[in-house]
């Protein structure tokens, strides 16, 4: 698939040039000095601070005349990773005599001194030196010498000189956590970028493969294994082929190697500043990054990538889309099965509007089932997910895998399913918590979803008609039937609501319908309910007719299912009661 990527990426590449990736990459935190080569000497610039504040997305510095330059020049002076240096220590951070990168914290522990820098310098003046005892490096670099020519070892002595005597008497503050950089430069500013071209290609050509000792010739090009995303070594054997001949699990040439290391540093470049989500239009041949919780709009087949900036950047989800519609067809409703109170209703930001596209919709899943904790943890470690609901987190990490193909790759599959198993375990955990609000929006969405994403369903109609019918039967003096079993489960569940309310107690706990809930038969719901009577039935009013109407039916009624509707049982539950209505309430419902 990183294949099907390279193609579109290739045809951009062609179409932009270099400055697809260079107009991208954003240089690492820190002071960043520009020092002039002259005839006859060095002149120090002025520093140039370069910091991404990731909170507030703006990138200090980037204004700065002088940023342009400095962010080519970092890119050809980076190194390939952390475990590839010319500084055998890792202290030293960049890849030719050019530049050199230190971070400030090795400067404050005195882990650069004048013997660090000559050894990194003398290494530059004969790179043979660092490949000595990597034959196949070597043999790499000595092809790669004949086309660019040996390194200026006289430039890199008098730089090198400089160093020694400049480097410790710069004014730095030592103390942030970020990187000291330092560029020289020729006083003309193409010659300056060509030789950082061609230090840097001398550094990354050797450098390229995983590991050179996989290489192999054939026909006289070599293949070998890239780097990226990928580890070979003798700490990581799972990653080996073992029931093949050749045990690599695949080999590029020079040229798709190249590529692929331009495409990911391009990628490294938009994690850098949050755009995590890749989508790769295979039909159009274009790719469109946007940031965590967003959702490409003008998309329907291709490639979906997520990234995550990290030591590289990193790939943690890959996957192939078709017809993916990120307009609703149709749209959805949130429907107010359940009246929620004018003043609470101001509260609720979401809205009970029409949902016309899929981002809506996860605005509205993410604030009314986990209380905006999804959009920001689809891919958090759950060790680091600061949720202290143990039931919420639970659902949380059952569902977001699932719910992040649907909403941002188009799986639709088993999505109902899913959402009537979160919903309902959310829905009993909200109760027992005592939000009586929130449980009214759960309620009210997960029954709006059922009817969404099933044609035959009919909800709404049902709990309507399940009410309306239950509030003439209360008030009936004349002998009367449950019109249903959804009518009667709507009873029960404002029954056990009544029960609760005469709880001789200021803590009405609304949990107390959680064993309800959880129960296999009618049988054991009347069990429950004929011990709750006796617990509050000191506290009714004599000769009320709704009150003798409710419990006569509800006890006397034998539905013919064997499983209890916990959805119409909740409803009836968190619905406003219809015993404590008023006789002109009743009115202005109808």
């Amino acid at each position: 698939m990183i294949k099907d990527c390279l193609r579109v990426f290739e045809k951009e590449l062609a179409r932009k040039g270099d400055a697809l990736v260079l107009d991208n990459y954003i240089p690492k935190n820190g002071t960043y000095i520009i020092v002039t080569i002259k005839k006859n000497s060095f002149v120090i610039g002025e520093t140039v601070k370069i910091f991404y504040d990731r909170k507030n997305d703006v990138l200090e510095g980037e204004s700065d005349i002088r940023y342009r330059e400095l962010q080519k020049l970092d890119y050809y002076s980076k190194l390939v990773e952390m475990n590839k240096p010319i500084d055998p220590k890792k202290h030293i951070h960049s890849n030719n005599y050019l530049s050199f990168f230190v971070k400030k914290e090795n400067l404050a522990a005195e882990r650069i001194t004048p013997d660090t820098i000559d050894g990194y310098y003398n290494t530059l003046k004969n790179p043979f030196l660092k490949y000595a005892n990597k034959a196949k490096t070597k043999e790499i670099y000595h092809h790669l010498a004949i086309e660019i020519g040996e390194p200026d070892i006289v430039l890199i002595e008098r730089i090198q000189k400089w160093m020694k005597e400049n480097f410790f008497a710069l004014d730095i503050d030592v103390t942030a956590k970020d990187y000291l950089k330092i560029f020289f430069v020729f006083e003309e500013n193409e010659k300056t970028l060509e030789r950082y071209k061609i230090e840097g290609k001398r550094y990354l050509i050797p450098n390229i493969y995983n590991n050179n000792d996989f290489n192999i010739n054939i026909d006289g090009e070599i293949y070998g294994v890239p780097n990226n995303n990928m580890g070979m070594n003798v700490k990581k054997p799972y990653l080996e082929h073992k029931n093949r001949k050749v045990k690599e699990p695949y080999f590029l040439n020079l040229e798709e190697v190249l590529l692929q290391e331009k495409f990911f540093d391009y990628l490294m470049g938009k994690a850098s500043v949050g755009y995590v989500n890749v989508y790769i239009d295979t039909v159009e041949d274009k790719i469109s990054f946007l940031k965590a919780n967003e959702l490409l709009e003008s998309f329907k087949n291709g490639i979906f990538i997520r990234i995550k900036k990290g030591k590289e950047v990193e790939i943690h989800n890959f996957d192939i889309i078709a017809g993916y519609e990120y307009y609703l067809d149709p749209e959805f409703k949130l429907k107010e099965m359940i009246e929620i109170p004018d003043k609470e209703m101001n509260r609720f930001k979401a809205g009970y509007s029409v949902k016309t596209n899929l981002k809506e919709l996860q605005h509205l899943i993410d604030e009314v089932f986990f209380g905006k904790m999804l959009c920001s943890n689809y891919f958090t470690d759950p060790e680091k997910i600061s949720i202290n609901d143990g039931i919420l987190k639970f659902n949380l990490l059952l569902a977001r895998e699932r719910l992040f193909n649907w909403l941002y790759k188009g799986n639709q599959i088993g999505i109902d399913a899913l959402l009537r198993k979160i919903s309902l375990e959310l829905i009993k955990n909200t109760i027992e918590n005592e939000y009586y609000i929130k449980v009214m929006h759960q309620v009210n969405l997960r029954m709006s979803l059922i009817d969404y994403f099933n044609k035959n369903s009919r909800m709404e109609e049902i709990m309507v008609e399940a009410r309306n019918n239950l509030r003439i039967h209360l008030d009936c003096k004349e002998d009367w039937q449950f019109e249903s079993e959804k009518e009667y489960y709507y009873a029960v569940g404002q029954l056990i609501a009544f029960y609760i309310s005469k709880i001789n107690s200021l803590k009405k706990p609304q949990s107390l319908i959680n064993p309800f809930l959880n129960a296999k038969s009618d049988a054991v719901i009347k069990r429950r309910l004929r011990n709750f009577y006796k617990k509050v039935n000191h506290a009714f009013e004599k000769n009320n007719l709704r009150v003798d109407n409710l419990i006569e039916h509800v006890m006397g009624y034998c539905p013919n299912s064997v499983s209890v509707d916990q959805d119409i049982l909740i409803t009836g539950f968190v619905a406003s009661s219809l015993i404590y209505k008023k006789k002109e309430e009743d009115n202005e419902d109808e």
